[in-house]
């Protein structure tokens, strides 16, 4: 779903009615949402009324509304490419904003594509006591225990598994309780991760498991793309694509997440503000990826960093700075009205 819209039109004549060019995007779904219109120097904040559509054009009725931070309890993060650096750290910077946000009363969630293992290290100093996302949404975490997964059906990650094996991809399986590596050793890519150092076998394993993986729950594979040419990956493609119970998403180059069609940051938010009571009308998703793109459809509020992919570019209400940077201090510092009273 777009959410900012080049209106230079809207500063001119300041209607709450305006014309854009129809697309495919513009659904009825965008009543009550908000999206940005903005020119070559200014920016407005508008909520969608209602929407009449012609072939050419939609016609919005809209309200311009304000935002700052007491418009928002929940702040949701993306970490890689988004809270953490290039060097996949969190700065001492980013760390000391996160605890702003908490003096603020600020609610904290992380929601990432990593599996708990191998984010463990990097939240155990954010200042949350929610449950964590991990995988894509597919496994919750609370207290070091898994309170929700929405696993693959069975059947397909079994075949998954060995037409994967039969491709001679180089993968990963991410279980609620352990990381299973398929090693064709084509590529350098577990030797720079080095997961047993880094994880211990005791949770993980590396193998051709095709005999053994009848009982596992299947959460998420992650396959390495450079582990084969461009003819066998658009054959993986297709063979996602076909499938009614999977769907792959691009999290970060050059990797492909699989999951089942029932497990995304916006289903794992979802099912959490029931259970946590969060109010999704006062919540803020920020990401920079393919995978974040469901969490931005169910919360009020979104934002996305500058090194974003192209592909979720003009996704987002909001514009951050790089994530080398300190973005969230700097959003902070211009959303918060108390500060500047």
């Amino acid at each position: 779903m777009l959410r900012r819209f080049y209106c230079p039109e809207y500063f001119i004549n300041k209607t709450n009615h305006i014309k854009l060019d129809n697309n495919p995007s513009w659904k009825n779904d965008y009543i009550n949402k908000i999206i940005v219109l903005y020119d070559d120097n200014q920016e407005a904040i508008v909520n969608v009324l209602d929407i009449q559509k012609t072939q050419s054009y939609v016609f919005l009725r809209i309200k311009e509304i304000s935002f700052d931070l007491d418009s928002v309890d929940n702040f949701v993060f993306d970490l890689d490419g988004t809270l953490l650096n290039k060097k996949s750290m969190l700065s001492n910077e980013q760390l000391q904003s996160l605890n702003t946000l908490k003096s603020l009363n600020k609610k904290i969630i992380i929601s990432t594509g990593r599996p708990w293992f191998t984010a463990e290290n990097i939240i155990k100093d954010i200042p949350t006591n929610l449950p964590i996302s991990f995988a894509n949404g597919s496994i919750i975490k609370h207290n070091n225990e898994v309170i929700k997964y929405f696993n693959i059906h069975q059947e397909t990650g079994i075949n998954l598994y060995k037409k994967l094996v039969e491709w001679e991809y180089d993968f990963l399986v991410y279980t609620p309780d352990k990381i299973y590596g398929y090693n064709t050793n084509k590529t350098d890519f577990f030797i720079n991760k080095k997961y047993p150092e880094r994880i211990g076998n005791e949770n993980y394993a590396e193998g051709n498991f095709s005999l053994e993986i009848n009982n596992w729950i299947f959460c998420k594979f992650l396959v390495i793309r450079r582990s084969n040419d461009e003819t066998k990956w658009n054959e993986l493609l297709k063979y996602i694509k076909k499938q009614s119970q999977l769907y792959g998403v691009i999290s970060e180059e050059p990797y492909l997440d699989v999951m089942g069609i029932n497990a995304s940051k916006g289903n794992s938010l979802t099912w959490l503000s029931k259970e946590y009571n969060l109010d999704l009308n006062k919540t803020i998703c920020l990401g920079d990826a393919e995978n974040d793109e469901t969490m931005f459809n169910v919360a009020k509020f979104s934002g996305l960093t500058s090194n974003c992919f192209e592909s979720v570019k003009n996704k987002a209400i909001f514009n951050l700075g790089d994530n080398d940077t300190n973005w969230l201090n700097d959003f902070i510092k211009k959303y918060n009205k108390k500060d500047q009273i």
